[in-house]
């Protein structure tokens, strides 16, 4: 009985900690840092700097903001990164638009059926 409880007891603490992890490199490049970053590369390219030191220290940036600074995980932090935060804003405006427009619409015809 006790192997049982300790083989359940590890699954429930696998279950939650699998929540903790970090979110994969998608996520990492999808987050408002990386947009920053890409647009100070360019910015330091067009001023006469090596591509090479530019990838460089695009690398090293990012892996430093990826292990001390990047937080989000697996447990809805996701859609807190910039880049799906804003798409997901832009699609519900435009849900919101639709409906409104459908509900005109819709209310047109029957009027125009009556």
């Amino acid at each position: 009985m006790g192997l049982n409880n300790d083989k359940v007891s590890l699954l429930n603490t696998l279950y939650k900690e699998q929540y903790r992890l970090k979110l994969v490199i998608v996520y990492l490049f999808a987050s408002g840092f990386n947009f920053i970053l890409i647009i100070l590369i360019l910015i330091n390219l067009k001023m006469g700097s090596s591509l090479v030191f530019n990838i460089t220290a695009y690398m090293f940036l990012m892996t430093i903001y990826y292990k001390f600074v990047f937080k989000q995980t697996k447990d809805g932090g996701f859609y807190r990164v910039f880049l799906f935060n804003s798409l997901s804003k832009f699609n519900r405006k435009i849900d919101d638009e639709v409906k409104i427009l459908l509900k005109e619409n819709s209310a047109k015809n029957i009027r125009s059926k009556l």
